[in-house]
């Protein structure tokens, strides 16, 4: 009989330590005290203007127009409008302007084919044939047809 009370004695030890243990246990992780970087707040901005979707945006702080703002404009947006560079200020309003003509000798390969019956191609081949003094350039190198050449004319410079 002492032998069992023994065991009893022992088992009861144990029970008591490790509720002990998981008291312990669930206050620290009760008492953990989230320290909040400011690197990783969040910042609300307002796009309008030459954008896919105008409205509010939410970014980490830090963030550079840049980082995020070309998948958002619109082939026609003025680059020349904003400050890529610029980090984002909160509750800032954006307005990316309209640009009326496309510039053949910056235009990279992905805004020139955004011009009617220019795709992947030709649009390769205006680069290729940089620089441009004028834009009739485009049609005396051979890059485009005159039937091209006439619907682009007013939705390009140099």
């Amino acid at each position: 009989m002492r032998k069992y009370i023994s065991y009893i004695f022992l088992l009861v030890s144990i029970l008591i330590a490790y509720v002990i243990v998981i008291t312990i246990y669930i206050n620290e992780t009760n008492n953990i005290k989230i320290n909040y970087d400011n690197d990783y707040q969040i910042y609300t901005i307002y796009l309008k203007g030459e954008v896919i979707t105008e409205g509010e945006y939410s970014v980490l702080k830090g963030t550079k127009l840049k980082d995020f703002i070309y998948d958002l404009i619109t082939p026609y947006a003025d680059l020349d409008s904003f400050n890529p560079d610029e980090e984002i200020v909160n509750h800032k309003s954006y307005e990316i302007l309209y640009i009326d003509k496309i510039n053949i000798n910056t235009a990279d390969l992905k805004l020139l084919q955004t011009l009617n019956n220019i795709g992947n191609v030709r649009a390769q081949k205006i680069i290729e044939g940089r620089p441009y003094t004028k834009i009739s350039d485009l049609l005396n190198k051979g890059i485009v047809g005159s039937d091209l050449y006439e619907s682009l004319e007013n939705h390009i410079m140099v």
